[in-house]
């Protein structure tokens, strides 16, 4: 049911609630990646680029394991390249 909420949202182009609440998300749980991603995802799509790279940089910070995934999504943003889904 979030996922279909989520997907209304992003259609009708309500990222403030959506970034809102991936924020959250995070806040309680740091070390799950989904939730940098998706909040990277968002502000990306709401043309907020500088923040979608601080926010995968954070995730870089949380979990070393992301690491080499983070490089090549920043490398992507800013070269205009990502595929965001």
């Amino acid at each position: 049911a979030r996922d279909n909420y989520s997907a209304l949202l992003v259609h009708m182009g309500r990222y403030t609630e959506l970034m809102a609440a991936w924020k959250t998300y995070i806040e309680k749980s740091p070390l799950e990646p989904s939730g940098y991603y998706m909040l990277a995802e968002i502000q990306y799509r709401a043309g907020e680029k500088e923040n979608a790279i601080a926010t995968l940089q954070l995730l870089e910070g949380q979990v070393p394991s992301e690491k080499s995934r983070v490089a090549l999504m920043i490398a992507q943003i800013r070269s205009g390249t990502v595929k965001m889904q």
